[in-house]
């Protein structure tokens, strides 16, 4: 991978910026892979290229209607899990028509147009059960509750604050084979179609 804002791909997120810090270190940890990605994190409630971006699906494909005049038009969109509607749905409330299949167990290419504009989006959901802290918390073996739905992110982000700086970096280190198994799915998949 390589970071360029001539790229071919981008990168979104669908919620907060500990994601956007753990991903951006699992993609330099990887960068000697893959196709060229341009880093570009909007984040939830500033401006970005396209506009406000909000949380979760619904922000995602409001960001990209916004932004697809705009090149490039693939992204690879991350979003919590507490923050997942019907993708189709959410697309719908936007105007758009979307087609989405499932490439991989919480990993899902959308294609989509706006008008005479295509796109492409995957969406990768984040979270054994709701986020990314309960991700970053299971993959160092800590003991993790099941809480699901909008909101149950606070019981995780409390149970990670409450380790240590050096138990904190540990979880963090483990859960980034776990993440670009993900992301290289995606990538994969892009590299199929073009």
């Amino acid at each position: 991978m390589k970071f360029s804002d001539n790229a071919n791909v981008e990168i979104i997120f669908g919620n907060g910026t500990f994601d956007a810090r753990i991903i951006r270190e699992v993609l330099e940890k990887n960068k000697d892979k893959y196709c060229e990605i341009s880093i570009f994190l909007p984040k939830r409630g500033k401006e970005g290229k396209g506009g406000t971006v909000g949380s979760g699906i619904k922000g995602v494909f409001r960001f990209i209607k916004t932004a697809l005049k705009f090149p490039p038009s693939t992204y690879i969109a991350f979003v919590d899990k507490e923050h997942y509607v019907p993708i189709s749905d959410a697309a719908k409330q936007y105007g758009i028509r979307v087609s989405v299949k499932e490439i991989d167990k919480d990993v899902y290419r959308v294609c989509g147009n706006i008008g005479d504009k295509n796109f492409l989006v995957y969406f990768i959901l984040l979270g054994f059960y709701c986020c990314i802290e309960d991700l970053v918390l299971g993959a160092c073996g800590k003991f993790i509750e099941k809480h699901t739905g909008e909101g149950c992110c606070v019981k995780y982000k409390q149970q990670f604050k409450k380790l240590t700086e050096e138990e904190k970096n540990k979880c963090i280190e483990s859960s980034y084979n776990i993440l670009f198994q993900k992301i290289s799915v995606v990538v994969e998949d892009i590299e199929k179609k073009t």
